[in-house]
């Protein structure tokens, strides 16, 4: 069973010395890189939001699942691709390309041609020791996920608030009753219940 143990990498590794360092030692090394390279593999591969990684320049350096579901676009197409052949085919403006632009982090709405949805796009860019960017990371979410979650946000508040309404209207119904003592939710609701239908003319 792999560990993936990402505090057992040190960034600070003197290669130097490491070099030097006997075999065991540098394969013990390269068996935790290649750990932890898997781990952060599965780690995007399996994200439920797509990523969307380039180069310093715009070149397209890895797309996860996610990605390629929402864009229509497999990665062995656009792998390899600047930004600048993907924008106004499959995509709107690019996000990334904006953020080599700006050297600073950007949001913006995008739509994906092939499958007509659209998502937030946010692109970070990296930076190396002397201020170049590296790497372009981008994150995607989709409308149409963001949409569902609100719906059942709103859907829940909203039950939630109809069942306060109803609470608030037993309390009421049995405010004035010196004769009975009810507190528990499930017992004010059978009172309340049994309230309307005595006010009914109908036969039980």
């Amino acid at each position: 069973m792999k560990c993936y143990d990402f505090s057992k990498y040190d960034k600070d590794l003197d290669l130097d010395a490491l070099a030097a360092a006997p075999k065991e030692d540098i394969l013990a090394q390269l068996c935790l890189a290649r750990a932890l390279y898997g781990g952060l593999d599965a780690i995007i591969e399996n994200s439920k939001d797509g990523f969307f990684i380039t180069d310093g320049k715009g070149y397209v350096l890895r797309v996860n699942r996610s990605y390629e579901e929402l864009s229509g676009l497999r990665r062995e197409i656009i792998v390899g691709k600047h930004m600048t052949e993907l924008e106004g085919d499959a995509i709107t403006e690019s996000a990334s390309l904006i953020a080599i632009r700006t050297r600073e982090p950007v949001t913006i709405e995008q739509k994906f041609f092939y499958t007509g949805r659209t998502a937030y796009i946010t692109s970070s860019p990296i930076f190396d020791e002397d201020g170049e960017i590296v790497m372009v990371v981008s994150n995607n979410r989709d409308f149409g996920e963001i949409d569902e979650l609100k719906n059942q946000l709103d859907l829940t508040r909203r039950k939630a608030s109809e069942a306060e309404s109803h609470l608030a209207a037993v309390r009421s119904q049995l405010y004035h009753r010196s004769d009975i003592v009810a507190r528990d939710p499930k017992m004010l609701e059978v009172l309340y219940r049994a309230g309307k239908v005595a006010a009914a003319d109908t036969t039980v």
